[in-house]
């Protein structure tokens, strides 16, 4: 067998392809249990290089950044106020306070910080133009992975096991990436 880490030889069928095909695998648990295989390496050739199965994605890293503190702003004033973000994050640069993550409403904002030396004077300052409450404590969750915005049901899938887990999701951001959900 031409992988010498690979202790198991397992025959595959299916993926729309007519042929059966064999896979090389590390390890292998969980009796009746349903797996997805998203990449495998052919075990009849003797070339080094994995092959993805067409439409299954995986999740590549799940990284986890803790003591993030969670700052929640909320205009004081109507819809269609203009320049809002543009007051936040000024203060934010003044106090040389990097932001990590930014989820938004017409109306409020949430972001995550993890240098709070400055927070008294940053919530002082952004409390004349907003409601400001901080959550300190908290933690970010970040998944990376090819397509996530893309595959249907990965979000579902994440914050099923946060529920299970007894683990309250507080902001949500994806942004313009196709490859982070945090």
């Amino acid at each position: 067998y031409p992988y010498s880490s690979h202790r198991f030889l397992v025959t595959i069928d299916g993926f729309g392809d007519p042929n059966s095909f064999q896979a090389g695998f590390q390890e292998i648990s969980g009796l009746n249990t349903e797996i997805t295989i998203a990449e495998y390496r052919n075990g009849n050739d003797k070339a080094n290089h994995v092959l993805k199965v067409a439409g299954i994605y995986k999740i590549g890293d799940i990284t986890c950044k803790r003591g993030i503190t969670i700052v929640n702003i909320r205009s004081l004033r109507m819809l269609m106020a203009y320049g809002f973000l543009h007051r936040i994050f000024e203060v934010f640069d003044r106090h040389k306070t990097p932001v990590d993550m930014v989820s938004t409403s017409e109306v409020s904002v949430s972001l995550t910080i993890d240098q709070a030396q400055m927070l008294g004077e940053i919530q002082a300052e952004l409390s004349k133009i907003a409601e400001v409450s901080v959550t300190p404590g908290q933690a970010i969750l970040c998944l990376v992975g090819e397509a996530i915005r893309d595959t249907p049901g990965a979000s579902a899938r994440v914050f099923g096991a946060l529920a299970r887990a007894g683990i309250p999701v507080k902001m949500i951001s994806q942004g313009a990436s196709r490859l982070n959900l945090s």
